[in-house]
């Protein structure tokens, strides 16, 4: 009872230590870089904005573009709401956006960062919740954490925070799905089977 205890506690600091490295990288990262990283032929910002003009070429119609303009209008409304400017907000909403996008990005990729910044601390949330599913309760010691802890440090968390790509929501997407057939048993359980 006692080992495992000091096994609990030891893999709980493991994974606390390895957390805070990766937000210090990640956050001190998090302002730096140009907004305008293209992904194909387009910038993921300028993608984000079409998709929600409704003009966005096949290449851009995927969930990373509708979740930066989204991330870009709900900026544009708070500044304006948070500065007694809300008569500014109107049908034209998403074109006042994408202009003010357009004269300082800075706030708009930051937010956006942010955004990804919590999907990757959920796909670590879950890699370590799909860990304690695959590993026997003999197994669950340091094991269950590192998966999570090598995820939290990898170079490509960093990379992809610092330049917008869209690997971020790939990987959380890949884990919720492996996780949620892990729950299924093997597809004898229909919902989590479906989910996954």
């Amino acid at each position: 009872m006692n080992r495992f205890s000091t096994q609990n506690q030891l893999t709980l600091l493991l994974v606390t230590l390895a957390l805070g490295i990766s937000l210090f990288f990640k956050l001190s990262l998090i302002g730096i870089g140009a907004p305008y990283t293209t992904i194909d032929d387009n910038p993921l910002f300028n993608g984000g904005f079409l998709v929600w003009f409704g003009a966005a070429p096949p290449q851009r119609m995927y969930l990373e573009s509708w979740l930066a303009g989204a991330t870009s209008i709900f900026t544009y409304a708070f500044q304006q709401l948070s500065s007694g400017n809300a008569s500014q907000l109107g049908v034209n909403l998403i074109a006042d956006a994408f202009r003010d996008f357009q004269n300082d990005p800075s706030q708009y990729v930051r937010n956006y960062r942010y955004l990804m910044l919590g999907f990757d601390l959920l796909t670590a949330y879950f890699i370590f919740r799909l860990t304690n599913v695959v590993f026997t309760k003999e197994q669950k010691t340091w094991l269950v954490v590192l998966p999570a802890c090598l995820y939290l440090l990898t170079a490509n968390t960093l990379w992809c925070n610092l330049v917008a790509r869209p690997d971020t929501m790939t990987a959380f997407f890949s884990v919720l799905g492996v996780y949620a057939y892990f729950l299924s048993q093997q597809g004898t359980k229909a919902t989590q089977l479906y989910c996954a």
